[in-house]
Order: structure tokens, then C-alpha cells, then sequence
């Protein structure tokens, strides 16, 4: 008697665990049935389950396996107990669709404590605060500041940059510090679009990115149109004055104009900045990372890369960028890159780096580029070298 089985080829969007059993014809069943009669082995045949695509989209999952998911639209939030296995849906029940409330933001220091903050209306907000993993949320709410962006040191510590408007090249903004855990706030600084005084945080410019490493100190970065202006400003006074910061060997800094993309807090005092630098001759855009470990006071040129669109530090050792299809790896804290291959599919696109520590990577691709709705999941246990798909169910 003849047996065997047949090993699946599996695709990105296949699991390497799970299988099902087609269900035989009527000919096929008499055919099994004999074979059960005069054999002692069975033939099985094994068939890939093809993963569904989820709308999980930027991710933040820590050591312990608890962590956070969101979609492209703030829609919804996700939490995960298990690596991002299995996640179910914890989103506080007066959340809002963006399209009916003003702009969402999302904070997450770890698996069991998060923030979300939705504007409704254009000086006023509500804040949502958890401590035990999205199970209950605590509402805020505020006629003083729309909502910005967010970012805590710890549980109670936390600062927010919020948008007062954008005109003719600049953009207005305000900070408010927290000291419970965001139940109440203190403006700390505001533009006064009528005062020349901005106590040295320029109007001028878009500001992009922000970071709170205590309640003293933060940072703010952006582009400006001029060419070798690093926009980079520091506060150590709680936002009440600001300061430029530069970053000392950036190549070509006074000839190229000085994007701010990402302010990585890799830890306190310790923060990676990443600057695109784009210049007016042609040549390549060029992605130029430097670090700080005085909280900001100085910074220190580590490395270049072509044209990154994202990346993500781990530690000060370890780190992933993307940009134009590659994927490249630091193992000495971005001082020299190894280009790497995840090996995806054609058919998707790398969105979201979730880099955790030194070994420990998520990476999220899409189907649609265009939603942000069909996405999957993939983690690295060595640092990127190699990759597996992750189930990323969401359950009912």
C-alpha cells in the first residue's frame, strides 16, 4: 500500500502551522473508506489556511507581549496579551470616527497604560486614559486646547504639543504639561499670533514631531525652508523658553535644506533623531541620523542612508530603517548599516517598523497602499535576519 504527504509551499500571507483537510467526493470517500479497512497508515493531505488581512496598522508591543494596535484612521484600538497573536478590540465607547470629530492622537507607555486624545472643536478635546490594558477608560474633558500630539515619560509625567493653526508658512502651537496621568493640565506655552515674543520656539516653520523626556525637558522638531537650519529645539523649562539645537559633523548642513522625521526616545537621557536632507542641486535625498545622551543638549552625527521613509530603534545598539523597497540593519547604534531581506511578497508594502529590543522586530506590510485596511504582520526574533507572519486575529 501506498501513503504520503504532501509538505505546503506557503506564501506571505500563510501560516506555517495552520492546515486544513479538503472534504472529499462521494468517489473519494468509498476510495478512504477501503483504505481505513486494509491499511494501517492514513493518506492526508495538508492544505495552507491563508491568513485574513487585518486593519492593524502602527503597532507598539513591549517585552512582556502586552501592547497596542491601531488603524490608519484612529478608528479603533487593539490589545494584545500575547506578541500580537491574538488581539481584541478595546476602544473606549464614546470614541468617535474621525471623520465626525477632529484629528486623534495615540500614546502608549506600556501593555496595560494608554492615551487617546480626539478633538471636538477647535479649542476643545477629550482625553481617554486606561491603566489596565483598554478593560476600562477614564474621560477628560477640555475647552482650553484642542488635541496634539502626545507624549508621556512615565505613568504620570506627560506633555502635549496641539496645533493651533497653520498660515502663510507657519504654524502656531501650544504645550500643556501633566502631572496625573493627563486628568489635568497646565499650559506652559502658547503663540500669540499678535506677539513677536515666541520665547524661542519660531512660529516659522512646520513642527512635526514631539518628545517629553521629563517634565522639565522636551523637544520639538520639523522642517523650515531654509537651507542649513536644523529645526530642533529643546526645552528644559518645562516649555516656558526654548532653545535651537544642532548636531555636530551633520555632512553638508549648511547647504541642504533640514527636515526633523522621527524623534526616536530610545531612553532618558537618550534620544536618536532622524534628518532627511534634501538638496538643491539634484543629488540624492539622503535620511542622517544623530543621537544625544544628554537629553538633548548636544547631538553627535552617526550615519547616512538613501532616501529612508522609516525606522525604528530598539536600544542605542539596535535598529531597522526602510526606504525605496530596502531594508537595512545597525547592530553598533547606527553607526554602520547592513542591507537586509524580509523577504515579502510583491504584492506588499512595508508601513510600520516596531522595533522592541535587541532582537525582538515587528514589521507591518499592506495589500492597499491606498486604504491602509489590508495589512499583515511579521516578527523577527534576531533582529530582522529572519522573519515569520504572525496570525494577528482579532477576536470577538
Amino acid at each position: 500500500m501506498l501513503s504520503g504527504c504532501v509538505q505546503p509551499t506557503l506564501t506571505p500571507t500563510q501560516s506555517p502551522t495552520d492546515t486544513e483537510q479538503p472534504l472529499p467526493d462521494k468517489t473519494e470517500q468509498t476510495a478512504a473508506s477501503k483504505t481505513e479497512q486494509s491499511s494501517p497508515e492514513e493518506t492526508v493531505v495538508s492544505v495552507p489556511v491563508v491568513l485574513e488581512p487585518s486593519p492593524l496598522y502602527k503597532t507598539s508591543i513591549f517585552e512582556d507581549g502586552g501592547g497596542w494596535a491601531i488603524p490608519f484612521d484612529h478608528s479603533a484600538v487593539y490589545n494584545t496579551t500575547d506578541f500580537g497573536v491574538h488581539w481584541a478590540e478595546v476602544s473606549p465607547s464614546d470614541l468617535k470616527s474621525s471623520n465626525e470629530f477632529g484629528p486623534m492622537y495615540s500614546e502608549f507607555l506600556d501593555g496595560e497604560h494608554g492615551w487617546i486624545c480626539q478633538t471636538t472643536g477647535e479649542a476643545s478635546s477629550n482625553l481617554f486614559t486606561t491603566s489596565d490594558k483598554g478593560s476600562t477608560w477614564t474621560q477628560a474633558s477640555f475647552d482650553y486646547f484642542p488635541c496634539g500630539q502626545l507624549s508621556f515619560a512615565n505613568e504620570a509625567e506627560g506633555g502635549m504639543l496641539s496645533d493651533l493653526g497653520v498660515a502663510a508658512g507657519s504654524q502656531y502651537v501650544s504645550v500643556s504639561i501633566t502631572n496625573d496621568g493627563g486628568q489635568t493640565w497646565q499650559q506652559t506655552f502658547t503663540h500669540e499670533p499678535a506677539s513677536l515674543d515666541d520665547r524661542g520656539l519660531p512660529s516659522s516653520g512646520i513642527k512635526s514631531d514631539f518628545v517629553l523626556l521629563n517634565n522639565n525637558i522636551a523637544l520639538v522638531g520639523g522642517s523650515v525652508p531654509i537651507s542649513g537650519s536644523l529645526y530642533l529645539y529643546r526645552t528644559q523649562t518645562k516649555g516656558d523658553s526654548w532653545s535651537q539645537a544642532g548636531c555636530s559633523g551633520l555632512p553638508d548642513a549648511d547647504e541642504f535644506e533640514l527636515t526633523v522625521v522621527d524623534l526616536d526616545r530610545v531612553g532618558v537621557p537618550d534620544v536618536i533623531v532622524s534628518v532627511r536632507s534634501y538638496p538643491f542641486d539634484g543629488e540624492p535625498i539622503n535620511t542622517n541620523f544623530c543621537l544625544t545622551t544628554d537629553a538633548g543638549a548636544t547631538w553627535k552625527y552617526l550615519s547616512s542612508l538613501p532616501d529612508i521613509e522609516f525606522s525604528d530603534f530598539g536600544s542605542l545598539t539596535t535598529g531597522l530603517a526602510y526606504g525605496n523597497g530596502k531594508f537595512y540593519l545597525t547592530q553598533d547604534g547606527a553607526k554602520s548599516w547592513q542591507e537586509i531581506d524580509p523577504g515579502l511578497d510583491s504584492t506588499e508594502t512595508a508601513v510600520w517598523l516596531n522595533v522592541v529590543n535587541d532582537d525582538l522586530v515587528y514589521l507591518t506590510t499592506t495589500l492597499d497602499p491606498v486604504t491602509l485596511e489590508q495589512n499583515l504582520l511579521y516578527k523577527s526574533e534576531n533582529a530582522g535576519i529572519d522573519w515569520e507572519i504572525v496570525p494577528a486575529s482579532i477576536d470577538e
